[in-house]
């Protein structure tokens, strides 16, 4: 039974890892074992020092590659100079050098991939992103464009093909062409349904162009289809009280805090929604939980000891900000420390 996830009965995504191999391996040690003790007192002792040094050199081979995984930049080097240039690894090291904002580097190293795999789309969509970062953007628009337009059958072999897409509708953007950048996440969506980077992304513009209507019967679908999604929720909240619509502003903010018990943004702009109102005693309430959820937070006793004094509590004001005042001590003394 532990041979058979590596039996090729059914499908992975690898051929076969090492930690698949832990469990069935303990049967096969103790079978060895067995074998060992079955042999005469001689032969026993030589296989019991056999034994020692294989585990000694397994252990120092070990302990050598365990630096490999230092970082991702280390692992792909090493992984590339010793003959194991993939796709996948071109692409790792070319993030990292995309990240630290060496985009020659990364450009040779996608282009390379694309040489290794030239239909494999993350390999493109990072390629035109590097020659954006360089001013290339002509080449850039022509590989998000034809990306674009092939991801529609490309999907169906790689994940995550409308990033094109939604590449192509930032450079849009950034060239002050919006309703083309709009068009083209609406499209994206009907291909794309119930991704939710298209749907912010298209959410975002309409806003920027205070088409609120719109973009709350855009948002609105995808956050009751999806009522564990954080992230929409809280956009509801903030497109609703930007309008002006507290009551529905609250509803969608407290569902976001319910759906995240660590987060406190929902909270913070509720108490806020709160104090607007004149309903001091529940913002104080409201900005409570929240530092009950970050209690090493200052910011979050800032906002709870402004509310405190707007209430009339002044000396539970200044009993808040003197806990401010301990992190904060707390924090330069870590830091001289370190």
């Amino acid at each position: 039974m532990a041979y058979l996830p590596t039996s090729n009965l059914v499908e992975l995504n690898a051929t076969v890892a090492e930690h698949w191999l832990y469990l069935p391996s303990i049967g096969f040690i103790i079978f060895a074992a067995g074998c060992v003790m079955d042999l005469s007192l001689p032969w026993r002792r030589i296989s019991v020092g056999f034994a020692c040094v294989a585990v000694l050199a397994l252990g120092v081979r070990s302990s050598i590659r365990s630096s490999d995984w230092e970082s991702n930049e280390i692992f792909a080097r090493r992984t590339i100079a010793t003959g194991g240039a993939t796709v996948r690894v071109a692409i790792l090291l070319g993030q990292v050098y995309l990240n630290r904002g060496d985009y020659a580097g990364a450009e040779a190293l996608f282009r390379k991939a694309l040489i290794l795999c030239p239909e494999y789309p993350t390999a493109r969509n990072n390629l035109a992103t590097a020659l954006v970062k360089q001013g290339k953007e002509k080449e850039a628009e022509g590989l998000f464009v034809g990306a674009t337009k092939a991801a529609h059958e490309m999907k169906k072999d790689y994940p995550r093909t409308w990033i094109a897409a939604l590449n192509l509708a930032h450079m849009r953007e950034d060239q002050h062409n919006r309703p083309e950048a709009i068009s083209i996440l609406e499209q994206a969506r009907h291909d794309y349904p119930n991704t939710w980077e298209l749907v912010r992304a298209e959410t975002e513009l309409l806003r920027e162009d205070d088409k609120m209507e719109a973009a709350l019967g855009l948002i609105r679908p995808f956050a009751e289809n999806n009522w564990w999604h954080h992230d929409s929720w809280m956009a509801i909240g903030r497109l609703y009280a930007q309008q002006g619509r507290v009551d529905e502003a609250s509803a969608a903010l407290s569902h976001a805090s319910w759906l995240d018990i660590h987060e406190t943004d929902a909270l913070n702009l509720l108490a806020m929604i709160r104090m607007r109102q004149h309903r001091l005693d529940d913002a104080v309430s409201t900005q409570r939980r929240a530092v009950s959820r970050q209690p090493d937070q200052p910011q979050q006793y800032l906002l709870l000891s402004d509310l405190l004094d707007k209430a009339g509590h002044a000396d539970e004001a200044r009993l808040v900000l003197g806990e401010v005042t301990r992190l904060r001590s707390l924090a330069g003394a870590s830091t001289a420390v370190n």
